[in-house]
């Protein structure tokens, strides 16, 4: 007869070398302390768990890194570097246009790309068609990810902004001498006094002095108007953008009118959140807001400034807008302040333009469209604003440039230059030239991508093998993404599958893995269509197969995050856009009869863009998020039906209190209530993690986001063994570079656990896993009866228990606290089969009583 020492001694050693071992249990206190010492030996053997995730930049070559900490989000190690190609020489092209120099030069900048693939300055001659890389940017010293264009000013110097980098990380003002080759850092940005970020460019005011926009910073964190004197070296901010009085957001340049006043648009703010158009007058100092895109169009979010022609009306562009909103051509005169729209961009001649207009030298505007046309790679076209006339001059292509997102330039040859983001024989955008007398495309110099990969998104996927398998958003050979595999054990990385718009492009999700092992996934662009596929991926046989073309209408379009298995046995998904209402749609896919059913379609009032993936909770229901629409038209916390069908609002988030644009997706905690987070919004403008009750409808902020404590989160949380919540944000942090955190949904305690630095990664947008630690075999199971053994372990939704001949007279399913989990235990011919795909991630244990024996089964959830 044991003690009761000798039982949970008995019961934790022999459980450890997977023996069988039965003890009885002689009074209720012994089998208390029994389940207490139990459970101890589980949360040790918890200790024994790393956590893995990704970088979307940093590391040595500033691409991104894989990496693992241990069982408490601390002792970060670089397990991967993503890899660059011997040509640094730059690629993707932000919204950028090129500026000739007085020596007849072209200056133009790429937003990644070089040494530190932070972006580089480059010198074009149109004459010989050779580039010449003059800069590297690379972040604290001189800049990083250069998004707008340079400006020739007065003095015959170059100007221009990074939109991150310097000391605090929120974006630099540089001097380019195209002289003496000289380059000078001259304002570093910060949060509140001069404002962050800054996309759009420079412009030279009547004054002499130079003037810009910043999509962030100022007193209300949604950005500034401020002023630079290049001779006193000296930045002030003059104004402060707030949502409804005069805008939020901008990310273009400003223009100067005929009146002497500048004009300028933001993509948010204003009514309903849909931008405006606003006046500043350098004389006074004063904003004044003038026409609101709600009132005049409804929806607007322009992203290209305004253009001045000679009679002193101003053009621009609206992408999301009319009819099919493909997006608009508007003229507005500032004399009498009224608002004109001119015409309805198609998707045959070119939709959703984010560049600004030319004027051209033959007296016609000229522009680019992002997408749409032959190929939906984008036109380029001229609009004679005389009489209206629209005529589309070229169809973008992948081999000579597609999809550009910026403005184009002339020079004093006639000419006509220009920068496309993607495409070209190195698959990371062209320069190009186009002849508007001869009506001639010419591509000029192809800019190359990482052929491995490079930028990950999403998150890392264990699949039954034990390996790692993920996506990049960039690199491979066409510069649209890979999917790629990574061996902890071997530490060994291999690029499996490249997307080449055939078969997909630019995935920024995660793989899920079905019930056979198999993973699937979807991409945002590529296919038939261009608006993303849904596709099937084998590991086993390193297999690809493209399942589904998204369409648009019919079933959606633009998927941003991953498909989820359910307990059904289908897989879920969501759709940024397409369906009946361009608001997206939420679908089902069957992996085993290949049948995609339809079923929901986002709205604009109960809200729409969903970009994350769904969560389904304990009950069966799907949750999920959307960025925009409900109440308050920033975005709402939806619950779908599966049994009944029946798509429900059940929270409408706001800006300040609650947050708004999604970060990631929901979880279910220990709790069983959903943890979340938003990306922007609280009271601090970071974002936030908040708490949502689905019993009660009770949403509570948790967390406001402090930018030195963390801050813009653009993954999930994850729920360790520890019970503990972990996450990232994609900024902030000691460097500005982002930080890992834990949260205690129990004591409410958050800690800020690793600052990332660039050398250990920087920007996270992914979310970690909890694997059991690499060093012992994954796979061979946690299993701690050697009569059973469990497949797949770790187990992602289903793993069958081989060994148990007996039918099963009861069984629970218990976490690391000791409490009871709802799973559930079948059998299906002669196989017993658990179910747990409403668990999340973590270690938990399966009791089992058949045949007159009590089994008890250790698993880990991915």
């Amino acid at each position: 007869m044991h003690t009761i020492f000798e039982k949970i001694f008995l019961l934790i050693n022999y459980s450890k070398e997977k023996y069988y071992i039965k003890v009885k249990f002689q009074s209720n206190m012994e089998k208390l302390l029994i389940s207490f010492f139990f459970l101890l030996s589980l949360t040790v053997s918890a200790q024994n768990t790393e956590f893995w995730g990704m970088t979307s930049s940093g590391g040595v070559n500033n691409r991104g890194v894989i990496f693992k900490t241990d069982g408490q989000g601390s002792n970060l190690e670089v397990q991967h570097n993503f890899t660059v190609n011997a040509n640094h020489f730059g690629s993707e092209p932000g919204r950028t246009h090129l500026v000739q120099a007085n020596d007849g030069m072209l200056y133009g900048m790429t937003y990644l790309g070089g040494i530190s693939n932070s972006g580089v300055l480059f010198q074009y001659d149109p004459g010989s068609s050779i580039i010449t890389k003059k800069v590297d940017f690379t972040g604290q010293s001189n800049g990083a990810y250069p998004y707008g264009s340079l400006l020739l000013a007065s003095d015959g110097l170059l100007y221009g902004m990074t939109r991150e980098g310097g000391a605090k990380n929120k974006g630099v003002l540089f001097q380019y001498n195209p002289t003496t080759g000289i380059f000078s850092k001259k304002i570093e940005f910060d949060q509140e006094t001069i404002g962050s970020f800054p996309l759009g460019s420079l412009i030279q005011g009547s004054d002499g002095k130079l003037y810009g926009l910043t999509v962030g910073g100022g007193v209300n964190n949604q950005g500034v108007l401020f002023q630079y004197d290049f001779i006193t070296n000296s930045l002030s901010k003059k104004i402060d953008f707030k949502d409804q009085v005069n805008g939020a957001y901008p990310q273009s340049s400003l223009v100067l009118a005929n009146n002497g006043k500048m004009y300028g648009m933001t993509p948010y703010g204003g009514i309903n959140g849909s931008g405006l158009i606003f006046e500043y007058d350098l004389n006074s100092n004063t904003l004044t807001k003038k026409i609101d895109f709600y009132q005049v169009m409804t929806q607007g979010n322009p992203l290209g400034s305004l253009t001045l022609v000679p009679n002193g009306d101003l053009y621009g562009m609206v992408q999301n807008s009319g009819i099919g909103n493909f997006g608009v051509i508007f003229k507005y005169n500032p004399t009498t302040n009224t608002f004109t729209k001119k015409l309805d961009l198609t998707f045959e001649n070119g939709y959703d333009p984010q560049g600004s207009f030319i004027l051209a030298n033959d007296g016609h505007l000229y522009a680019t469209t992002t997408q749409g046309g032959v190929n939906n790679l984008g036109v380029l076209f001229k609009y004679d604003f005389t009489n209206g006339v629209f005529t589309k001059k070229f169809d973008f292509t992948e081999v000579n440039g597609s999809n550009p997102l910026g403005t184009l330039m002339q020079s004093k040859d006639g000419k006509i230059y220009g920068l496309a983001q993607s495409g070209g024989s190195g698959g990371a955008g062209v320069l190009f030239e186009y002849d508007i007398v001869q009506n001639l495309y010419s591509k000029r110099v192809n800019f190359e991508g990482v052929l491995n990969g490079a930028n990950p998104f999403g998150s890392l996927t264990q699949a039954n093998n034990g390996k790692f398998y993920g996506f990049t958003t960039s690199g491979g050979t066409k510069n649209l993404g890979v999917i790629f595999e990574y061996d902890p054990i071997a530490s060994l990385y291999s690029k499996k599958v490249d997307f080449t718009k055939d078969n997909g492009a630019r995935p920024y999700g995660s793989l899920a893995k079905a019930n056979d092992g198999t993973l699937y996934g979807v991409t945002f662009l590529g296919g038939a269509n261009n608006l993303g596929v849904l596709f099937k991926y084998d590991p086993v046989a390193n297999s690809y197969t493209k399942k589904l073309d998204f369409a648009g209408t019919e079933n959606g379009a633009n998927p941003e995050g991953s498909l989820i298995a359910a307990s059904d046995g289908n897989l879920y998904g969501v759709t940024t856009s397409g369906g009946i209402n361009s608001a997206g749609v939420l679908f089902q896919y069957n992996p085993t009869t290949n049948q995609y059913n339809k079923k929901y379609d986002f709205t604009t009032s109960l809200g729409y863009s969903a970009r994350q993936s769904l969560l389904q909770t304990r009950d069966g229901n799907l949750f999920g998020l959307t960025d925009f629409g409900g109440t308050n038209s920033n975005g709402t916390l939806f619950q779908y039906d599966l049994s009944a069908n029946v798509f429900s609002v059940r929270f409408s988030f706001d800006n300040s209190t609650s947050g708004y644009f999604t970060s990631g997706s929901l979880i279910q905690g220990n709790d069983d209530k959903l943890y979340g987070m938003m990306s922007r919004g609280g009271a601090n403008q970071n974002g936030v993690l908040f708490q949502y009750n689905p019993t009660s409808n009770l949403y509570v902020k948790k967390i406001d986001f402090s930018y030195v404590d963390g801050a813009y989160p653009l993954g999930s949380l994850m729920q360790a063994s520890d019970g503990k919540l972990y996450g990232m944000t994609s900024e902030g942090g000691s460097d500005g570079l982002g930080i890992l955190f834990q949260f205690d949904p129990v004591t409410n305690l958050y800690a800020k656990k690793i600052d990332f630095s660039r050398s250990n990664g920087a920007y996270p947008r992914s979310t970690l896993i909890e694997i059991s630690n690499v060093n012992t075999s994954i796979g061979e199971g946690l299993s701690t009866t050697s009569e059973l053994t469990i497949t797949p372990n770790p187990v992602e939704s289903v793993f069958e228990i081989i060994g148990l001949q007996d039918d099963v007279r009861g069984y629970e399913f218990f976490d690391l606290t000791g409490r009871v989990v709802k799973g559930l235990l079948e059998k299906k011919a002669d196989i017993h089969i658990a179910q747990v795909q409403q668990f999340q991630q973590g270690i938990y244990l399966l009791r089992i009583e058949a045949g007159g024996k009590v089994y008890q089964i250790k698993f880990l959830k991915n």
